[in-house]
């Protein structure tokens, strides 16, 4: 986080409690916000002791991380509409020529496993904030006229498009995630389809749990803060066989070079979320060579290295 952010966010925060007469209380948090972040900052920086000897990661060309540039964001586009993880944004994202898909893992609130950014989404179903139930999630419509998929139709979908990869968002229950789709995948007949996960984990502790479920094949991490210090990353993903990890783009303005410690190693980098070529143009030189996006698809690519983008 540049210096101005911070400033701006601890005047933000004074600004609230002022307005809630608890001036003191204010005081005292913005003082614990900017100690953490000098603390913070200092962890970051450290370099450990094993990253200059570590081998960076090698490649054989066939990867869905080589092939493939775009991650459909939240199943893509449809209509203008962004975040509907529906059936025909699915299809749509497949039609315009993306391999990977970007899937929402949420569980109904009779604990069916089904695609949902989150339940706090105004997708015009009628429940948000709270979970609905099975029965409700397939009868409404998303936005009164797409189709909203379990996990079920995500298998189907899965293997009825035999090259397409799934990046599984798992967000913060990852155990609880990858043991019900690995469950659902094997009362399928459809264990095949787990080869085309890819895991998609926020932290670095998440993988020996998810690894103790399933032997996946595909991993990729999150840097969509400053959660792990960027040597300390690379080194365990050189460790763990992880080529992927994904940055939100802030992280990226912020810290260009941090990003480097990463793509030096082998790491290839995907952005997120990008919308805009020329953003993936400026973006190249730091070794990123994807990206989570809700508008782009795989013919895009070859625009980059048009010299007036």
């Amino acid at each position: 986080m540049k210096t101005w952010h911070k400033i701006l966010l601890c005047a933000a925060v004074l600004l609230l409690v002022v307005e809630s007469r608890d001036i003191l209380h204010g005081i005292r948090y913005v003082r614990g916000f900017i100690r953490r972040e000098i603390r913070f900052h200092r962890i970051h920086e450290k370099k450990t002791n094993n990253y200059d000897n570590l081998k960076p990661l090698t490649e054989n060309g066939d990867e869905w991380f080589v092939k493939y540039h775009f991650i459909s964001h939240n199943g893509g586009i449809i209509e203008g509409r962004l975040h509907t993880d529906s059936r025909e944004a699915w299809e749509l994202s497949y039609q315009r020529g993306n391999r990977i898909i970007d899937a929402d893992y949420e569980f109904t609130s009779d604990n069916f496993p089904v695609l949902r950014h989150g339940w706090g989404e105004t997708l015009e179903q009628g429940s948000e904030p709270n979970p609905m139930t099975l029965s409700d999630f397939i009868d409404k419509p998303i936005n009164f006229k797409y189709h909203a998929m379990t996990v079920r139709d995500m298998i189907n979908f899965m293997l009825a498009h035999e090259d397409l990869y799934v990046a599984l968002d798992s967000k913060m229950e990852a155990e609880k995630t990858f043991e019900s789709f690995v469950s659902l995948a094997k009362e399928m007949n459809a264990e095949n389809v787990l080869d085309r996960i890819i895991v998609s984990l926020y932290f670095t502790e998440d993988v020996k749990k998810v690894k103790e479920i399933y032997p996946f094949k595909n991993f990729a991490l999150r840097q969509y803060g400053w959660q792990h210090n960027w040597y300390e990353l690379a080194e365990f993903c050189v460790n763990n066989d992880i080529h992927v990890v994904n940055i939100f783009t802030f992280v990226i303005d912020d810290d260009p070079e941090g990003v480097k410690i990463l793509s030096n190693k082998g790491i290839r980098i995907f952005a997120a979320v990008v919308n805009e070529l020329s953003q993936m143009k400026k973006y190249r030189p730091l070794g990123i060579t994807g990206a989570v996006s809700d508008f782009l698809s795989e013919p895009d690519i070859d625009l980059i290295n048009h010299e007036n983008l």
